[in-house]
């Protein structure tokens, strides 16, 4: 029996994820997200989860993804040995009676394979070497635009605790000396936020609402916070170390055991978490490492 294009996908981070238990959740990039190469779309959703975790896992230092096809179009070639990875792509297809109308909509789903361009016989862009601080001072005047802009946002308020309350709608965030990093606050904020969207009002998102009913809601619900906040800090340009933890045990971990259907809910939580960031970053306009790089490349011409 053919397997589901999903089963595939899933099961290749399932595997990657199980097999490394100690592999740290982080954006290995400093230019935001895993990006296709030929279009310079980023990849969203459950696709940037995957594309973050192989280029964990196998060390890539570019953002940049192709098919084997607009590798060979650019005059390039997969170097011997590689191996692809997994990536999902599906669309909305409209189903027609006999008298030629839309009866229905039904989700169409298949996978295909793309490969990092260190896998590949191309060149990366050129770049200019740039320190931590400036990267985290990219990163800081992106995030405090995403808050600053975010639409329909709850009040936020400093606290001694980190959490967000929904009867009040107000996030409550500890000062960020409290913290051992930056970074760390920028998370926790971007988690409470990506909560703050579950409410009627917003996206009226049920693991929201059943949060404290079972188990698996309230898991879900942490791991489309976890996951929408890693979206933001890798939108931003953050390039942290530190794994970032949801509440009780790690977060990867937790999901990975925790589900009894794992492959459905990962790409469901992915799909509401990019919702939840969508929603919350608007229209903003956000400065990215290689708008720098082109202002600079414009000076030195």
């Amino acid at each position: 029996m053919k397997r589901k294009a999903y089963e595939i996908v899933v099961d290749q981070i399932i595997k990657t994820i199980e097999n490394n238990p100690s592999l740290q959740w982080k954006n290995p990039w400093s230019n935001g997200f895993p990006r296709n190469f030929v279009s310079k779309k980023p990849y969203r959703g459950f696709n940037f989860l995957v594309l973050t975790y192989i280029a964990l896992l196998r060390e890539y230092k570019h953002p940049y993804w192709l098919t084997f096809k607009q590798t060979k179009d650019l005059g390039g070639a997969v170097k011997k040995g590689e191996k692809g990875t997994h990536i999902v792509f599906w669309k909305w297809l409209e189903i027609e009676n006999e008298e030629g109308e839309i009866e229905k909509k039904i989700p169409f789903l298949r996978y295909y394979t793309v490969f990092n361009i260190s896998q590949t016989t191309l060149k990366p862009p050129s770049t200019f070497q740039f320190t931590q601080k400036e990267l985290n001072r990219i990163a800081i005047r992106n995030a405090s635009r995403i808050v600053k802009n975010a639409k329909s946002k709850p009040q936020i308020k400093s606290s001694a605790k980190t959490y967000y309350d929904g009867a009040s709608d107000v996030v409550h965030i500890t000062p960020v000396f409290y913290t051992e990093t930056e970074i760390e606050w920028w998370a926790s904020l971007f988690h409470e936020m990506i909560h703050s969207t579950g409410t009627h009002k917003r996206l009226n998102r049920k693991s929201f609402y059943d949060y404290d009913k079972n188990e698996y809601s309230r898991a879900f619900e942490e791991m489309v916070a976890e996951i929408g906040a890693n979206m933001l800090l890798a939108l931003c340009g953050f390039k942290h170390e530190e794994f970032i933890k949801t509440q009780g045990a790690g977060y990867v971990n937790s999901w990975v055991r925790n589900f009894p259907q794992k492959k459905k809910a990962i790409i469901l939580a992915a799909t509401q978490a990019q919702k939840a960031v969508d929603f919350i970053v608007g229209n903003t306009a956000l400065i990215t490492a290689e708008d720098i790089i082109n202002e600079k490349e414009k000076i030195a011409a």
